[in-house]
C-alpha cells in the first residue's frame, strides 16, 4: 500500500510537500513553488516540472528537467475555458492530448511520458493522478 503525506502552508492552503512511501520505503518526495497563488515548479527527488502562465493565470509553457539538468520544452494547448487539450513541442508538433467530460474525468488521451507527468489539466486545475483527484486550493472566509 502507497500512503501520501501532505503538507500544506496557511493561510493560502497551498500544498508545499508531498511524500510518497510504502510501509517500507520513501518513493519519491516532491516540493511544490509558487509565485502568488500559481505553481511553478514542482520538484521530485528525479525529475522537475517548472511552469509559466500568460497574463490571464492560464498555463502557457512547461520545462522538463529529467534530472539531468538538460531542460525539454513544450507549450500548453489550452481551451478558452481553461481546460487543458494537449501539448505541443517547440516545433509545434503534439506531444500529448487530453479529452474530458464535463467533469474533468479524462475521456480520452494519447499521453506520452510527458503527458501524464503533467499535473495541469481540466480547467487548468492541479491533477493528483495518484488519486485521481483534482486539487483545489479553494478556502471559505
Amino acid at each position: 500500500m502507497t500512503l501520501e503525506k501532505h503538507l500544506n502552508q496557511l493561510p493560502k492552503r497551498l500544498r508545499i510537500q508531498t511524500i510518497v512511501e510504502t510501509s517500507k520505503e520513501v518513493l519519491d518526495t516532491i516540493q511544490y513553488i509558487y509565485q502568488d497563488t500559481l505553481l511553478v515548479a514542482e520538484i521530485h527527488d528525479t525529475y522537475a516540472l517548472y511552469f509559466t502562465y500568460d497574463e490571464q493565470g492560464k498555463p502557457f509553457t512547461l520545462s522538463y528537467d529529467n534530472g539531468s539538468g538538460v531542460l525539454s520544452h513544450y507549450y500548453y494547448y489550452v481551451s478558452y475555458q481553461g481546460d487543458v487539450l494537449g501539448l505541443l513541442t517547440t516545433e509545434g508538433e503534439l506531444a500529448a492530448t487530453y479529452l474530458y467530460d464535463a467533469w474533468g474525468n479524462l475521456l480520452e488521451d494519447e499521453l506520452t511520458l510527458i503527458g501524464s507527468l503533467n499535473p495541469i489539466r481540466y480547467r487548468s486545475y492541479y491533477y493528483e493522478s495518484n488519486l485521481s483527484l483534482y486539487y483545489f486550493t479553494v478556502s471559505i472566509l
